[in-house]
């Protein structure tokens, strides 16, 4: 194996290991049970195209999807 290509290797699994959990970190405060699992899973399948990402606005996305959720969630309540 040429250096180079080794070089490669190490930078991308360097740049994989920095960006792992980088969704959830950029989420204050911390999620938990199966909304954690779930962001988990999303940035397991984002990190998987390979494709530049900024997880500071996919976390912002994520927080608005949670926040919509939970108001629907208490919409549904006061209908009764």
């Amino acid at each position: 194996m040429k250096k180079s290509e080794l070089q490669q290797i190490i930078r991308e699994e360097i740049s994989k290991t920095l960006n792992e959990g980088a969704i959830l970190k950029a989420i204050k405060p911390a999620l938990t049970g199966e909304v954690k699992e779930a962001v988990e899973a999303l940035e397991k399948l984002l990190q998987t195209t390979g494709a530049k990402l900024d997880y500071k606005a996919i976390a912002n996305c994520v927080i608005d999807i949670i926040d919509a959720a939970k108001q629907e969630e208490r919409d549904e309540y006061s209908d009764y």
